[in-house]
């Protein structure tokens, strides 16, 4: 028998037939895969595949792509699902922020297309519109005489008579005064 001493290289890829029956997202996810391994010149399990492919199964192919580019810029190793996990998750949250953003731009366009067409009014006007409304209708009586009271206290307090001046010694002698006034009446 002949001796074989070469190297034989495992077959750790996936056929035609199931690459076939992969959806996008797993078919990214390998190909991913397979280029993080040759770049970081290692090999992986299959079972750590299917890890990856469980975990990532329902994510976006372009988001599954990105992280993992993004990884082999940033590393020269073979990643490890939770740093894949925290980069998805930073692109998810740059394209909602991105798409926040647009959305924003055209809800503010629609507002100003909407209020040059005068489909749209500013609050001011809305109050003024009230206001306008409300002076239409006569005041209920209850109203009409509490601003009447308000008017005749506001005069009173202007016609009460003013404060004396007075200092320390001209207070103590009017209570002096007062006081001998009380103890007369208080004798009789």
């Amino acid at each position: 028998m002949e001796n074989n001493q070469q190297l034989a290289r495992q077959n750790r890829g996936t056929s035609a037939i199931e690459k076939a029956s992969l959806s996008p997202q797993s078919l990214s996810i390998l190909n991913e895969l397979y280029l993080c391994l040759v770049d970081s010149k290692t090999e992986t399990d299959e079972r750590l595949n299917q890890e990856f492919l469980k975990k990532f199964a329902n994510e976006d192919p372009a988001v599954i792509e990105w992280a993992f580019s993004a990884h082999r810029d940033q590393s020269k190793f073979f990643p490890a699902i939770s740093e894949i996990r925290v980069l998805v998750d930073r692109r998810r949250r740059e394209l909602w922020e991105a798409s926040e953003l647009e959305r924003r731009a055209q809800e503010k366009t629609e507002e100003e297309k909407a209020r040059a067409d005068g489909r749209l009014v500013d609050n001011a006007d809305v109050i003024e519109m009230v206001k306008a409304t409300v002076k239409k209708f006569p005041e209920p009586p209850h109203i009409v005489n509490q601003r009447r009271a308000e008017r005749v206290a506001e005069q009173f307090k202007e016609a009460a008579t003013p404060a004396l001046a007075m200092t320390a010694d001209e207070i103590t002698a009017r209570r002096e005064a007062e006081r001998v006034e009380i103890q007369r009446y208080q004798s009789k």
